[in-house]
């Protein structure tokens, strides 16, 4: 009776087992990678619901009908502080902390609020009920703030905003001609 395997043997387990993995790695990246871009959507809905926690709690913050702004912006770190989101939210991009730069925007919009959610210029996620095609952020920079337009059209999941208007540090707002487009809430 003859005991263990044949050469022969051995390298056709080798060879499945190598056709397995060239089938099995590719499908397993792209599972986790697919899973990670859904995490992180998920991510960034916690923080726009955050945000309209606080709208909800600001309401005189907030724009509406007789308002003389279109939109108010609120930090990650206002809405860590107040108990909207919980701390440890990560960028699933970098596998740390969210920046300092990220921001939610509130807009009124054709009689309702929508929630856009910027990193920096980087609009993230934009709001499904926007009826405007145009988005607004003010970024800060060491001593002031930085006003930003996005154009939400194109097929760009990310899309990154352009300068636009100027910062009045007085009335804590972004202001193009004389109107004024974002209050700043932080």
């Amino acid at each position: 009776m003859k005991k263990g395997f044949t050469l022969i043997e051995l390298l056709g387990v080798i060879v499945i087992l190598a056709i397995l993995t060239t089938i099995i790695v590719p499908v397993a990246t792209t599972l986790i990678s697919k899973s990670t871009s859904q995490l992180d959507q998920v991510q960034l809905k916690n923080i726009q619901t955050g945000a309209m926690s606080w709208a909800t709690d600001n309401i005189n913050s907030v724009p509406g009908d007789n308002s003389s702004f279109m939109g108010v912006q609120v930090s990650l770190d206002t809405l860590i502080s107040g108990g909207y989101i919980p701390s440890d939210i990560k960028d699933l991009t970098t596998k740390s902390s969210y920046s300092g730069k990220v921001y939610v925007v509130i807009i009124y919009d054709n009689k309702r609020l929508v929630y856009d959610v910027y990193n920096d210029t980087t609009l993230m996620l934009f709001d499904s009920n926007h009826t405007s095609k145009y988005s607004y952020v003010a970024i800060k920079s060491s001593t002031t703030y930085a006003c930003y337009r996005c154009d939400s059209t194109g097929t760009a999941t990310k899309k990154v905003a352009v300068p636009y208007g100027n910062y009045e540090s007085t009335s804590k707002s972004c202001v193009y001609d004389t109107n004024s487009i974002l209050n700043v809430a932080d």
